[in-house]
């Protein structure tokens, strides 16, 4: 149980030092902390400053139906979700999630696709 935590640290740590890279790191291990690692969905935020403001917009992605876990990397200015097991997260509804929270979504990166604008479906 220790180890897994320690390896989870270890792992949470990569993520933060590798800013983008962190799904494909995750997905490269065979134990991601929750979700599907491989499917991870990157949201990059416009003045995304601080812990606070990482919190916040967090709290409100994890509202999103098939949500399991979410990561931030202040430098970067991006929250990383991982979708649950069981269902994908709407990608406009994640959008929509950070703009409720008052903040701008800039570039949404999901399934090898780049959104600039907010996702019409799915």
């Amino acid at each position: 149980m220790i180890s897994s935590r320690i390896r989870t640290i270890g792992l949470l740590l990569v993520m933060a030092l590798a800013g983008n890279h962190a799904a494909s790191l995750l997905a490269a291990t065979n134990n991601p902390p929750q979700g599907d690692a491989s499917k991870a969905i990157a949201i990059y935020v416009k003045d995304m400053h601080c812990g606070g403001c990482a919190n916040k917009i967090s709290s409100k992605l994890y509202t999103v139906k098939g949500v399991a876990k979410v990561t931030t990397d202040l430098n970067k200015h991006v929250a990383v979700v991982y979708p649950s097991q069981q269902q994908n997260p709407s990608l406009k509804s994640l959008w929509e999630a950070v703009e409720a929270v008052q903040f701008e979504p800039v570039k949404l990166v999901a399934n090898k696709q780049v959104y600039t604008k907010k996702p019409t479906n799915r």
